[in-house]
């Protein structure tokens, strides 16, 4: 009996290690079925379009498990509805935890596009697994990347497979037809518009035919065609807001916005999102004062959504009420955006001449510095005041410490710089182009030129011009890099030799003819220089650097002259 009490004490202890194996179990399927009961209700909150609840649930998530691709889905999916922008750094986590999803890299340059990062959609497509060039809806995205980025005939490619790859498919043929819309050749884009009439007509496609053909006529000035297609939009129940805004654009064209404004603020006020759309339509017709009454009579501003807030802000900001925008951001907390609150402020310091800028926009420029993306929202904010400097250097911080946002923070800076012809600011972006794609002969030949502009690392600079001479000797502002290296090293005769090949329109072109004349002078032939210097100066697009040169090269032709 002595071993009966060890078997009881043994089968305690297997009952007891079962029920806590039991226990244990039951522990997990609850943490299980936890976390999908966060993701199931944050779907359908945001289905609903309650987005405060959707962004609660989705937060759930995100803290249960961080490294859960359907959490950082949800919360990507959410913060896209509320503010693309918050949304583009969730993307690039759902990608990398999921690699070889391709929908996720759609997901990811979708909601690029949005913010209007047209290099980070390009880098979200191009890094997608391979099987991403058999899908149409990647072939359609890539031709909408494409067209962001002024690339018309890489896109008219990628519209045409998309419509090859998935031939019903309505919204890309619109698409592809949209570009041809745009084309030189009239008789091209009159056909596209027939397309469009008939799939206006078809019963499948009509609802993007004409918001196609109507954006089309608004385009073209052609009033009578843009009533009859807003007209027929209008007649339809399955339209969105967007279709409204576009027809009421059409009425506005019109002299006739008055007679549906109030009903569209009707429809408007019953969604957030539809009412910061409208009052962006307001502010952008010079009905920024209607925006503001309208808003305070609809909504308690400090309790609505950020969203609705900032719409207000920048209702005032039209309107140059600065000490009442103080005073209403005063009050406000935006989180997500508290920095654009406190540089709204500093900005109303600013215009008033009112002591504190200084501290203001510090705070604005601290608070930022805890997310990247919201250093390069920032500066999109100021640089749309005509904050170069601000914005500038808030972009340069963004390229040398947020890699997701980097791209798009140089294309910025490029932009700022081209329009105040700064050959040193553009030689600096065009360094860290190089430096991220160089086999990008765009990136390669744009460093090569600066550097040779301002006369710095020559050496180096002309083998670049020459490897993407090689690669491209067609090209006229490859072959005008190539020739301005040869003209460094005493080789005009080489750089004629270069420029020559191109056609007589390329060599026409100002700023192709200014380095032809340069590389004449050198070779001798100054008459044939003189023409084409002359050619060069109908443009006053010159940077300082190729001014110097240009008067420098004028005044040889006229000592060479006497």
């Amino acid at each position: 009996m002595k071993g009966s009490g060890k078997n009881k004490i043994a089968v305690a202890f297997l009952v007891g290690g079962c029920v806590i194996c039991l226990g244990w179990a039951g522990y997990v399927f609850y943490q299980i079925e936890r976390h999908q009961m966060y993701l199931r209700n944050g779907r359908h909150a945001l289905e609903r379009f309650d987005l405060s609840s959707a962004l609660s649930f989705a937060q759930l998530a995100i803290q249960d498990r961080r490294d859960d691709a359907d959490a950082c889905r949800l919360i990507a999916d959410v913060r896209d509805a509320i503010d693309p922008s918050t949304a583009l750094a969730w993307r690039v986590r759902v990608a990398q935890l999921e690699p070889a999803n391709v929908a996720n890299y759609l997901s990811w340059a979708e909601t690029a596009i949005k913010t209007g990062n047209a290099n980070l959609s390009l880098q979200a497509l191009n890094s997608a697994p391979k099987e991403r060039v058999a899908r149409a809806d990647w072939q359609n995205l890539m031709g909408r990347t494409q067209v962001a980025l002024g690339q018309i005939a890489a896109a008219a490619a990628s519209f045409g497979e998309a419509v090859r790859l998935a031939p019903g498919h309505v919204d890309y043929q619109v698409d592809f037809d949209s570009l041809k819309l745009q084309s030189a050749d009239s008789s091209a884009a009159a056909q596209a518009r027939n397309e469009l009439e008939t799939l206006a007509k078809s019963g499948l496609g009509e609802l993007p035919a004409l918001r196609t053909l109507l954006s089309d006529a608004l385009n073209r000035r052609d009033l009578n065609r843009a009533r009859t297609f807003g007209a027929a939009i209008e007649r339809r129940t399955d339209g969105d807001f967007n279709d409204i805004l576009l027809t009421l654009e059409a009425r506005d064209r019109a002299g006739e916005a008055n007679q549906v404004l109030d009903k569209v603020k009707q429809r408007a006020v019953l969604n957030p999102q539809d009412t910061v759309a409208l009052t962006y339509w307001l502010i952008g017709h010079r009905r920024a004062n209607d925006a503001t009454k309208w808003l305070r009579e609809r909504y308690q501003l400090a309790s609505a959504p950020v969203s609705l807030q900032m719409a207000y802000a920048d209702a005032l900001i039209a309107q140059g009420r600065w000490s009442e925008l103080e005073s209403e951001l005063s009050r406000q907390k935006w989180p997500d955006s508290e920095c654009l609150r406190l540089a709204s402020i500093a900005r109303s310091l600013r215009e008033r001449q009112a002591p504190g800028f200084g501290k203001a926009w510090s705070q604005a420029t601290e608070v930022a510095r805890t997310d990247q993306s919201n250093t390069f929202r920032l500066g999109v904010l100021v640089l749309s005041w005509g904050w170069k400097g601000e914005a500038s250097e808030l972009f340069w911080q963004v390229a040398e410490t947020a890699p997701a946002w980097r791209s798009q923070a140089l294309w910025l800076l490029w932009q700022i710089f081209l329009a105040d012809r700064n050959a040193a600011g553009l030689m600096c972006v065009a360094a860290g182009q190089h430096q991220d794609e160089p086999n990008d002969i765009r990136y390669k030949n744009n460093y090569a030129f600066y550097l040779l502009l301002l006369n710095i690392n020559v050496e180096r600079a002309r083998q670049l011009a020459e490897e993407c001479w090689r690669q491209a000797p067609l090209q006229p502002n490859v072959a005008s890099t190539y020739a301005l290296a040869l003209y460094r090293f005493d080789k005009s005769k080489e750089g004629v030799q270069v420029l020559e090949k191109l056609s007589d329109k390329d060599l026409h072109e100002p700023n192709v003819a200014f380095y032809y004349a340069l590389v004449l002078n050198g070779a001798g032939q100054t008459d044939k220089a003189r023409d084409y210097l002359a050619l060069a100066r109908k443009t006053n697009r010159f940077l300082p650097e190729e001014l110097e040169l240009a008067n420098r090269l004028a005044a040889d032709l006229a000592i060479r002259k006497n």
